[in-house]
């Protein structure tokens, strides 16, 4: 009987062991403002803008990509892009880009950067 308990017992943990060696931490960053330079300069990473294209239009962080959280076909562009590479998410004032972040960290992506404050923030820090 101890035998088998121990027996038991092995095959849970190796089992609990092998789940979470399948799925890689996701590691997320918020950023403030002040911040966001050094991290920008991070290699490979993308910046990715999901304000409304014509948000975009206006003023963008230089280097960054475009998808529009509000579009129909968000999560299928999200799901598109490599899980692998690091991520800078930012939108106008940061409600947006918590939510793109939170379906990121759901899909898989590695590592997250969130723009605190969102493009308004880092606008008001670089006027000054």
């Amino acid at each position: 009987m101890k035998n088998v308990l121990m027996l038991v017992s092995f095959v849970l943990i190796a089992q609990t062991a092998a789940t979470y060696a399948q799925k890689p931490a996701v590691k997320y960053i918020a950023v403030k403002a002040a911040e966001a330079q050094k991290t920008l300069k991070k290699r490979n990473i993308v910046i990715l803008d999901v304000r409304t294209p014509e948000e975009n239009a206006i003023a963008k962080i230089p280097g960054s990509v475009n998808h529009d959280f509000r579009s129909a076909d968000f999560a299928q562009q999200l799901s598109a892009l490599p899980k692998n590479k690091p991520y800078f998410v930012y939108c106008r004032s940061g409600s947006r880009s918590e939510k793109a972040v939170a379906m990121m960290r759901a899909m898989g992506f590695r590592k997250i950067y969130e723009l605190e404050g969102g493009f308004l923030a880092y606008e008001k820090l670089q006027k000054n």
